[in-house]
């Protein structure tokens, strides 16, 4: 914390910033692989990152690996609302479950001397089975 603002954690940023500037060099190279003029926004990297994955998968494989590898990356940062919901809602859920199994189970009593004494003889017991 710097004077109350937060910096983004470095090691994420850089991970992300990183997979971001290859897939956008990539796909830039291939996308403008034909026009002399726009070919430099993809840089030397895009176009023969493209050229190579061109005569490895052909067009139609490097067009699925690129969409492949942007789905893959939107949803490991999370970006994709609709996922994000579906897991807010297992959440409340489970959460809704949870507390609807627990007001149904009553609370052990930890310093009840005859459930110390059961605890104490099943730990004994799991020492001694596994010696």
């Amino acid at each position: 914390m710097t004077a109350g603002v937060r910096l983004l954690p470095f090691s994420r940023t850089l991970r992300y910033s990183l997979l971001a500037m290859i897939w956008i060099s990539v796909t830039l190279g291939f996308a403008l692989r034909n026009d002399p003029d726009l070919m430099l926004f993809g840089g030397v990297f895009g176009y023969e990152a493209s050229n190579w994955l061109v005569g490895l998968v052909g067009q139609p494989g490097t067009v699925l690996l690129l969409i492949f590898v942007l789905l893959s990356f939107l949803i490991v940062i999370n970006l994709l609302p609709f996922l994000k919901k579906k897991k807010e809602d297992t959440i409340l859920a489970e959460a809704d479950l949870q507390g609807d199994m627990a007001s149904n189970i009553p609370k052990e009593d930890l310093y009840n001397p005859m459930n110390l004494r059961s605890r104490m003889r099943n730990l004994i017991l799991m020492m001694i089975l596994k010696s």
